[in-house]
Order: structure tokens, then C-alpha cells, then sequence
């Protein structure tokens, strides 16, 4: 049998495609699932070791953090603050008339949320005083942001137990009365 020449230009173009396709069904095809599952594993054991990583890291922050706290725990048992509301309010308003700004009103502020921190300072606080806890309470004020800014400052250095909780701003719209400050303290 003789192969014409079509037949024979046929034969040179089709077996090149057939060991093409059969070397993709055979080889190919079987190693690039192989490395897709590998390329898997490792961006799943990456995965794990970042979040690993990041968990020790978090738990070495809560232990220094602990420490820290531990710390400011044993500065409080050692610091003794006496907590006299009266005291704590007459203070605030002479810081007030001091730094010029209008104390328009007070009234405690049993709806106060405090942070863990101040919890835990609670008992060591209510120890210390016979029981006396501190108490929060609404201030509102009229004056400047200097004058806001100059009172927080003053209270840092007040012989009171006087901590700020929240400061909130309303500015007069016509601009002709002064800025009204609500301040949230723990006195």
C-alpha cells in the first residue's frame, strides 16, 4: 500500500497532535492537580502559621497588659484616696470659676457605663473609703476649648478623686452663647 502524498502531510500533522493530547491526558493533567492540592496545603498551613503567629502575639499583649494592671493594682492599694463627693463637687466647681468657665448644672449620672478598668477599681476604691464607692456624675459647662482643655488638665493634678468618663460638645448655632460642655466625672 501506498501512501499519497495528502496522507503522508496528514500523518506529519497528526501524530505530533496525538502524542500532544495523550502526553496532556497522561502526564500533564495529572501533575497540575498535584501541585493545585499542594499549592492548597501550603496556602492553608501559611494560613494557620499567620494565625498563630498573631495569637501569640495577642497573648503575649494580654500578659503584659495583665502585668500592667497587676501594677496599677498594687499602686492603688498603696495610694490612698479618700472619696468625699461633697468634697470632689466643690472642687470641681472652683476649677470651674477658676479656668472661667459657667458651671450651668450637676446631677449624678446613675446611667454611667464604666469601663472594666474602673470596675475592678471599684472594690480596691471601696475598701480603702469604708465602703464609699465612687459615683458618677453629669456636669454641664459653658466656655471655650481652652478653657474645657485647661479644666481636664486641672483635674490631673486636684487633691480630689476626680476622673473624667465622657466630654461632650454643643455648639450655639447663632453663635452668640457660648459653648455648652456635658462632662460625665467619677468622683
Amino acid at each position: 500500500m501506498k501512501i499519497s502524498s495528502r496522507e503522508s502531510w496528514l500523518l506529519v500533522i497528526a501524530v505530533p497532535f496525538l502524542v500532544l493530547v495523550i502526553s496532556e491526558l497522561a502526564v500533564l493533567r495529572p501533575l497540575r492537580q498535584k501541585v493545585s492540592e499542594s499549592r492548597r496545603e501550603m496556602d492553608a498551613k501559611g494560613d494557620r502559621a499567620v494565625w498563630q503567629a498573631q495569637l501569640q502575639k495577642a497573648q503575649t499583649e494580654t500578659g503584659r497588659l495583665q502585668s500592667q494592671l497587676d501594677t496599677l493594682n498594687q499602686s492603688i492599694g498603696k495610694t490612698s484616696v479618700p472619696l468625699n463627693h461633697a468634697a470632689a463637687l466643690k472642687e470641681v466647681s472652683r476649677l470651674c470659676a477658676e479656668g472661667g468657665l459657667s458651671l450651668m448644672s450637676s446631677s449624678q449620672d446613675s446611667g454611667a457605663a464604666l469601663t472594666p478598668l474602673l470596675l475592678k477599681a471599684v472594690p480596691l476604691l471601696a475598701a480603702q473609703n469604708g465602703d464609699v464607692t465612687p459615683e458618677a456624675w453629669r456636669i454641664d459647662v459653658q466656655g471655650s476649648y481652652a478653657q474645657m482643655r485647661s479644666l481636664l488638665q486641672a483635674f490631673t493634678s486636684s487633691p480630689s478623686f476626680i476622673v473624667p468618663l465622657s466630654l461632650a460638645m454643643k455648639v450655639d448655632e447663632e453663635g452668640i452663647a457660648p459653648t455648652t460642655w456635658t462632662l460625665t466625672l467619677w468622683l
